[in-house]
């Protein structure tokens, strides 16, 4: 889980971070927000697809919901504790990243789309067994006939 959340927040800000400067981070004991939130997580259950999600999957589906759900309560909540772990991620876009999350109300939770997740884990399954760099384009239109085709 610690790896989950830490993960959503380094998404979150690495395009502005990195395109400035490289950061090293070492290993750490991410403190868990107390508590799981049982509206979000009754939500993301109830999802079609969820079960066929890796727990992986599951974690984070849960952080961009959460997030979503209450801004300013994941900044207090799961950003501030990493920022203390990681007070080199301080800055102008973590100010930038709080302004934000204090002043968006909140949004609707996302919804799994089976046939958009079965689409993008083919993909990634095609661009890694083929040994490319990360792309919108498959391989081949076989992606398109065999995954998504007999869907719709």
């Amino acid at each position: 889980m610690k790896h989950s959340v830490l993960s959503f927040l380094l998404i979150i800000t690495s395009t502005c971070i990195f395109s400035q400067k490289m950061l090293s981070f070492e290993d750490a004991v991410i403190p868990k927000p107390s508590g799981i939130d049982t509206l979000v997580e009754n939500f993301n259950t109830c999802q079609a697809g969820y079960n066929d999600l890796s727990q992986t999957d599951k974690e984070f589906f849960y952080w961009v919901n959460y997030s979503r759900q209450n801004p300013k309560r994941f900044y207090d909540s799961v950003v501030l504790p990493i920022i203390k772990i990681y007070p080199q991620l301080k800055g102008d876009n973590l100010q930038s990243l709080k302004n934000d999350l204090y002043t968006k109300m909140t949004l609707p939770l996302f919804s799994l789309n089976p046939i958009l997740s079965k689409m993008a884990f083919s993909h990634s399954i095609d661009i890694t067994s083929n040994n490319f760099s990360p792309s919108h384009s498959s391989s081949t239109v076989k992606l398109f006939k065999t995954v998504l085709k007999p869907l719709i």
